[in-house]
């Protein structure tokens, strides 16, 4: 759970087990203070596992990008994405299936063989976001949605 800003608003996104997905915020003026009650700004009532934990919002060119874990039907976990106009905006969806995925053990290169099943989130001993990750997640975006 990080915090990412827009011109006027700094939102927090968070996720639950239980298929939530949280936004929380205030103006940038006010942060870090008075942060709002979080609502839910996305859902999956039919299957919690298919929006679980990890949520990651990223700016990429004019949009924004949500990435979030999901455990497959398999067990093995993966990420979904959706992008939007606004950080308090509507999700569109990007790769938000098990059979079309962000990033799923399908669809990702391993050099050499592959070590893992699950694609999942990592942690890191760096405090704050690098710009080299921010680019890294906008390449995967930009690959993502070439035709």
């Amino acid at each position: 759970m990080f915090v990412i800003c827009d011109s006027a608003n700094c939102y927090l996104f968070s996720s639950d087990d239980d298929g939530h997905l949280y936004r929380s915020q205030t103006s940038i003026s006010n942060f870090p203070n008075g942060i709002s009650q979080p609502v839910i700004a996305m859902q999956d009532t039919s299957n919690i596992y298919a929006l679980f934990e990890a949520s990651a919002v990223y700016k990429a060119g004019s949009q924004y990008l949500l990435l979030v874990e999901a455990i497959g039907s398999d067990g093995n976990r993966y990420f979904r994405s959706w992008t939007a106009n606004s950080l308090g905006g509507s999700w569109t969806p990007l790769a938000n299936t098990e059979a079309n995925p962000f990033a799923r053990s399908n669809n990702v290169v391993f050099a050499g063989s592959a070590w893992t099943k699950s694609i999942s989130h990592a942690n890191s001993s760096v405090p704050k976001q690098t710009k080299r990750s921010r680019s890294t997640c906008a390449s995967l975006f930009v690959s993502s949605t070439k035709v």
